[in-house]
């Protein structure tokens, strides 16, 4: 898998760009959303979800109009698990930064920084790794990911360990016109493959 995310400080635009990223997209893009390849998952996955979906499809119609549509929320426990068992490992340097953060941190409350690391593993990283296990074929776009909501990446000894593991970047300048930066994500997706 294929993955660019928007990263900056809060107020910088990041929702901004990835909102008219997603508006101006083209069927000649080759990017996806996260929720696009969670669709894609759930499609084409071997553990029977089309009869899942048809048990639950009742119950969850009323829980998906009545907010944002989140399709990890219908990835069984089960897949999730055997996507962290053959993939997670890649991914411990992440889970071992953002720990540390809260370790070196003097002043912290142990409620706070527990309730902060579970929401770090179970809403950002175990729904990356699913993605990643499940061999998509596309550059997934997130608005928010795995580095980006890492508080230790601040750290310098913690991002230069990031670019060992992550091979491109593209830096983009908010600044710049939308399309501008559209037409650059595009062309950077593409090259990614």
């Amino acid at each position: 898998m294929k993955w660019i995310e928007f990263m900056g400080p809060s107020g910088a635009g990041k929702s901004f760009l990835y909102e008219r990223q997603v508006e101006h997209r083209t069927s000649n893009d080759s990017w996806i959303t996260p929720e696009e390849a969670f669709e894609i998952v759930l499609e084409q996955s071997d553990f029977g979800m089309k009869l899942y979906l048809k048990r639950k499809f009742d119950a969850l119609t009323r829980l998906l109009l009545s907010r944002k549509h989140k399709p990890f929320e219908l990835i069984p426990s089960k897949y999730q698990k055997k996507a962290i068992d053959t993939h997670g490992t890649r991914f411990n340097f992440l889970s071992e930064i953002f720990i540390q953060e809260f370790a070196d941190a003097k002043n912290s409350e142990p409620k706070h920084n527990i309730n902060l690391i579970s929401w770090y593993y179970y809403k950002v990283l175990l729904p990356f790794i699913v993605l990643h296990a499940s061999n998509i074929n596309r550059t997934i776009v997130f608005e928010d990911g795995i580095v980006h909501n890492n508080r230790g990446i601040a750290r310098l000894d913690a991002l230069q360990n990031m670019k060992r593991h992550v091979s491109n970047i593209l830096e983009i300048d908010l600044s710049d016109d939308v399309s501008v930066n559209c037409k650059r994500i595009n062309s950077f997706s593409r090259k990614l493959g």
